[in-house]
C-alpha cells in the first residue's frame, strides 16, 4: 500500500490568516465591546431616574395635601430632600414611605433659584407656596424639575 503525504509547508508558505480565523477574532471583539458598553453608567440616565423620583414623591406629596386637607412642605437642599407636614401648629418630618428624607446621589448636587435650601408649601387645595425650579447637576449633565403656580410637578432638560 502506498501512502503519500501531503507536500511539506514552510514558514514561506503561510501568506496571513484564514478568513475563519479573522472571523472568530471580530466575533470576540464584539462580545467584548457589548459587555463593555451594557455595564457603562449613563449620568444623564442616572440624574434623570432622581430628577423623575423626585417629581412623582413630590407630586405624591401634593396629593396627600389635598386629600388630608393640610399643609405638607417639600424641602430641597444640595445634597438632599425631605418632606414634612403640618400637624397641631408644627412642621413634623414624614419618615414613611415614599415621604422618607432622600439624599442625593453622592455626584449629584441640587440648584435652586433661592442658591440654597428651598421649602416649597403645598396647602390643602394642592396649590404650591410660590412656582419653583430645581437643576440637578450630575458631572456634566443637568435636567431641571419645576413645580408650576397650579401645583403640577415636571421634568425636562
Amino acid at each position: 500500500m502506498i501512502r503519500r503525504s501531503a507536500p511539506h509547508e514552510t514558514p514561506e508558505d503561510q501568506q496571513g490568516f484564514t478568513l475563519v480565523e479573522l472571523m472568530v477574532v471580530v466575533a470576540i471583539l464584539g462580545v467584548a465591546t457589548t459587555a463593555v458598553a451594557l455595564n457603562m453608567r449613563d449620568p444623564a440616565g442616572s440624574v434623570r431616574n432622581e430628577a423623575e423620583a423626585f417629581a412623582a414623591r413630590t407630586s405624591a406629596l401634593r396629593d396627600a395635601a389635598i386629600i388630608e386637607g393640610r399643609d405638607m412642605a417639600v424641602a430641597i437642599g444640595p445634597q438632599s430632600y425631605r418632606f414634612e407636614r403640618r400637624l397641631d401648629g408644627r412642621w413634623m418630618a414624614m419618615t414613611e414611605k415614599p415621604f422618607a428624607p432622600v439624599r442625593w446621589d453622592e455626584k449629584t448636587r441640587a440648584n435652586t433659584a433661592a442658591n440654597g435650601d428651598l421649602r416649597i408649601v403645598f396647602d390643602p387645595t394642592g396649590l404650591p407656596s410660590e412656582p419653583a425650579k430645581v437643576s440637578l447637576l450630575h458631572n456634566d449633565t443637568a435636567i431641571g424639575v419645576s413645580i408650576d403656580a397650579e401645583g403640577a410637578v415636571h421634568v425636562g432638560s
